[in-house]
């Protein structure tokens, strides 16, 4: 059994990540952590937004709005909606105060190709409209999911304007292969999809605006094979754990 079905069968725990949930365990830590609480907007931070263009006819717009602070990602606010025009999203951007020079909107690399009826970008139509944008990098689907695992660790939600879209992002999932009886690298597409998506371009621009902090450069349990001959004496003037007790 995955942990999963283990909390769920025998823990009867109804916080357990669905099986083949891509952000099950990151979604489910951030609400035991109390991170899914009231977060207000920081005057004079930057905001930034990330936005995700559905792809099909029933697909959202969705757009994450948050703020980085101290190694934070405090997502804001969130929007989806289908069958409007960019004028629509920029005007609630607009009404909420998300505009002007202070705000960055981050776009997937595709808002850049040019539409058939305008022969414009999005990119281009956004700039007219007074919006400044930023560009997402180009990345593998995968690669992104797991950095997005990994930026969840340092997100703080919004209660307010974003717990029904956790939702989402805890249901997003892999899909199931029926006849290898495993779940593919490739997310099945639904409700969560677009949702799930511009969160992860959310993480991809708060890797961008306010990169993690590095790694400790001598973590704990390092080879003494790597350790220097100083090092290693200094070690030995040290006081044992018995002493220090």
């Amino acid at each position: 059994m995955t942990p999963e079905q283990y909390a769920q069968e025998y823990l009867c725990s109804f916080d357990a990540a669905i099986l083949g949930a891509c952000y099950g365990k990151e979604i489910a830590q951030l609400e035991r952590e109390g991170r899914v609480t009231k977060v207000e907007r920081v005057p004079d931070v930057p905001v930034y937004t990330a936005w995700h263009f559905g792809i099909s006819d029933n697909g959202m717009m969705a757009i994450w709005v948050f703020q980085c602070i101290s190694g934070q990602i405090r997502v804001l606010d969130f929007y989806a909606n289908s069958g409007f025009g960019l004028e629509h999203y920029v005007g609630w951007l607009n009404d909420r105060d998300y505009g002007g020079p202070e705000c960055t909107d981050w776009l997937p690399h595709d808002a850049a190709a040019h539409e058939l009826g305008t022969g414009k970008t999005r990119v281009e139509m956004l700039v007219s409209m007074g919006r400044h944008i930023a560009m997402v990098p180009k990345f593998i689907r995968a690669d992104s999911v797991s950095a997005t695992q990994l930026e969840l660790r340092r997100m703080w939600f919004n209660a307010d304007t974003t717990a029904q879209r956790i939702e989402a992002l805890r249901q997003y999932c892999t899909a199931y292969d029926e006849k290898t009886k495993t779940f593919s690298d490739t997310p099945h597409r639904d409700w969560t999809t677009d949702i799930a998506d511009a969160a992860r371009y959310m993480a991809a621009a708060a890797r961008e605006i306010a990169p993690p902090p590095p790694k400790s450069e001598q973590p704990p349990g390092i080879p003494m094979s790597d350790m220097t001959m100083d090092e290693l004496m200094d070690l030995e003037d040290r006081p044992s754990r018995r002493d220090r007790v």
